[in-house]
């Protein structure tokens, strides 16, 4: 069954600002080539950091002869090491690593990526060039000040990016000697580094690596348990399904995936974060506009700004393009064109972001992570270089370990606000079993834009067009209780 909704983002939210770390990993991927993008909003200095555990950066890149090198020398500098002062010397209290170790998060720097992992079959075979990644991985380390490596390498065996048969063993012999390395620089250091690997989702990919004997020499596996379906399928799909769809290959999901690591590959849960796409995929119908129908590639048109593989805040900026409807079968929402566009995009909000943490909780698994954090800043309006929100990861820290929140309670009245930022009309809704509760909307200055009293139903829609753009309070009560929830106006 297929649920039609209008473009909504509906979750329960917090009532207050997060203050600490959830008690699960969550783990966020920062692309360093993201920095420049939308005037330098997602940076150092304006990263949320108790949104998350750990911070891996991407990517720095393997060299043919092993060496491991930043991506982009100077964008990489800037962010790791601190912007430069007049003495051209890197002021590290600027630095991602000391802003994120000052609010008790960890910074892993993560090498490879889809880009650059052609070079790791010829490293990962020569113990030379082995020797030489190790050493290039310990450098990084101790000249970054950052608490571990995590390796991206798309993938073991892979064909099109040299792969090998030879990749299983020689990925074995490449993590044994960079465990060593950490365990024996630790130790000189005081510290634990951790070492972490990236794993594709789909069993051909997991195959290709011995887990009996890498698996206890890693601290987290992430799961990419994204990019199931794409604009390369002839009809349109999901990037992320948490179940199988209706129609479909029955391996391409969250859930098998999850199964194919614990079950079949005997991977202890509690090492395994759940992959998380603060992104979606577009494609083109070819004529019927509907779920599972023909098409015929990316959707450029509407997000040329990121060749048809726009970031969640895009997404949310071309809202009124677009119907909103859930797949009920596969727990996603997906996107269909207007005014006879045919355009899809298929993406995770709110509602499937808390739905696949809740998973991961449920499942027992060490956490979720994430690619990538900037798509999930959100501005109070376009170019205001002003941060609303980060709603996604407002949903996952709902679903992971309340009682690791240090102020405030969760809301109750299953209060929602939506759709979250406002357009023109905003509809609140809340449990049935309120009766006759106040409803009051107050602007960030404290002035009050909505207050009605003995509502009846479960249900109001406010007209926003006048108000301002910004951050709202919405807030309910009943006798003795309140809840409240915070949106955003365009």
């Amino acid at each position: 069954m297929m649920k039609k909704l209008t473009y909504s983002l509906i979750i329960a939210l917090f009532s207050f600002t997060v203050t600490a770390q959830p008690c699960k990993e969550v783990v966020g991927y920062y692309a360093g080539w993201k920095y420049h993008k939308r005037n330098k909003l997602v940076n150092p200095a304006t990263i949320i950091y108790s949104n998350y555990t750990i911070i891996n950066y991407a990517f720095f890149k393997p060299l043919p002869g092993g060496e491991v090198v930043p991506g982009d020398l100077s964008t990489d500098n800037l962010i790791l090491l601190g912007n430069r002062n007049k003495q051209l010397q890197h002021d590290k209290s600027t630095s991602l690593v000391y802003k994120a170790h000052q609010n008790g998060v960890k910074v892993v720097v993560s090498v490879g990526g889809w880009t650059w992992s052609s070079h790791f079959p010829a490293i990962a075979a020569d113990p030379s060039k082995r020797k030489n990644f190790v050493n290039s991985c310990i450098g990084i380390v101790r000249k970054y000040g950052v608490d571990g490596i995590d390796i991206d390498w798309e993938y073991p065996g892979h064909a099109p990016h040299n792969g090998t048969p030879d990749d299983k063993a020689n990925l074995t012999s490449l993590i044994s000697e960079l465990k060593a390395a950490l365990v024996k620089t630790g130790i000189s250091d005081g510290k634990n580094y951790l070492l972490t690997f990236a794993t594709g989702p789909a069993q051909k990919h997991m195959a290709q690596i011995d887990w009996a004997r890498v698996e206890p020499q890693l601290d987290l596996i992430h799961l990419m348990s994204y990019n199931y379906y794409g604009a390369w399928d002839k009809t349109t799909n999901h990037n992320t399904p948490l179940y199988k769809p209706a129609t479909g290959n029955f391996r391409y999901n969250v859930d098998h995936s999850v199964t194919l690591l614990t079950d079949t590959f005997n991977i202890p849960s509690s090492k395994i974060t759940l992959g998380l796409a603060f992104y979606g995929r577009t494609a083109t119908f070819q004529d019927e506009v509907s779920l599972h129908a023909p098409s015929t590639g990316i959707d450029a048109v509407t997000f040329p700004d990121e060749k048809g593989t726009p970031s969640f805040y895009n997404i949310l900026l071309k809202q009124n393009l677009f119907d909103k409807e859930f797949d009920d079968v596969a727990q996603v929402p997906y996107l269909t064109g207007k005014n006879g566009s045919k355009a899809f995009v298929s993406f995770d909000d709110e509602i499937s972001i808390g739905q696949k943490t809740a998973f991961a909780v449920q499942k027992n698994m060490a956490g979720v992570v994430i690619w990538d954090i900037s798509g999930d800043y959100i501005e109070t309006k376009p170019g205001s270089g002003k941060i609303a929100g980060t709603p996604l990861c407002n949903a996952i820290l709902a679903n992971t370990c309340q009682g690791a929140i240090a102020s405030g309670k969760i809301m109750d009245f299953g209060l929602k606000a939506y759709p979250n930022p406002v357009l023109d009309e905003m509809d609140i809704v809340w449990s049935e079993s309120v009766y006759s509760p106040s409803i009051e909307v107050l602007s960030a200055s404290g002035q009050k834009v909505f207050s009605g009293s003995s509502i009846q139903g479960n249900q109001l829609k406010i007209n926003t067009s006048s108000w301002s753009s910004g951050i709202y309070l919405v807030s309910i009560s009943a006798p003795n209780e309140k809840a409240s929830v915070k949106v955003v106006k365009l």
